[in-house]
């Protein structure tokens, strides 16, 4: 992760963080037994929601920010995501959700779910987590 840590700014090495998952993964379910853990996006380049946020914690930290994986659903289906804190603030990353695969088969990169609110979130998401979250009032205003 040299290039993250070469960004200006604590928000460029996130969002350097949030693409490279994105661009360097394939959501792909029941294919694989990595497709949970950090190694599906780093190692093999697919994985499910678990995997991508794992990975993404896994950066996160390792550049200094906290990050905790949160448990929840969206879609009906069970999901996970991240809460990462910049610049004092909690803010939801959902880098599954921001890696849609278009009706077409091809694949976008949208940063709608990056450093989000949790009024934003719950929009779309529900959270289950076993323990408490810190709380994120509002988005990153950059």
């Amino acid at each position: 992760m040299a290039e993250a840590k070469a960004k200006p700014n604590d928000y460029e090495k996130l969002k350097y963080v949030h693409d490279w998952i994105i661009n360097n993964t394939r959501y792909i379910q029941g294919d694989t037994d990595f497709e949970s853990e950090a190694d599906g996006p780093v190692v093999y380049g697919k994985a499910i929601c678990e995997g991508y946020s794992k990975a993404f914690m896994y950066f996160a930290q390792s550049l200094g920010f906290p990050c905790v994986c949160v448990i929840g659903g969206a879609g009906g289906t069970g999901h996970m995501w991240n809460m990462v804190k910049i610049g004092g603030q909690w803010y939801n990353v959902d880098a599954t959700w921001d890696d849609p695969v278009m009706s077409d088969g091809s694949q976008m990169l949208r940063h709608r779910y990056f450093l989000i609110s949790d009024s934003e979130l719950r929009k779309d998401h529900s959270v289950n987590n076993p323990f408490a979250l810190p709380s994120a009032p509002q988005s990153y205003a950059q």
